[in-house]
């Protein structure tokens, strides 16, 4: 299963998780770790759920 995204797309979710603390902030790089927060959102969500906003 892939996904045809524009890279500035994904580009802005990325920057969108970081300022809503799902993801930590690597210095130069792409990427990041999950955070605790996306970790427990993840855990209470249902199988098929995740399209809506946090």
């Amino acid at each position: 299963m892939g996904f045809d995204l524009n890279p500035a797309t994904v580009k802005g979710y990325l920057r969108a998780a970081r300022q809503r603390g799902f993801l930590t902030k690597v210095e130069g790089k792409a990427g990041g770790q999950l955070t605790d927060k996306a970790e427990q959102t993840l855990r209470g969500m249902k199988r098929g759920a995740g399209t809506e906003e946090v």
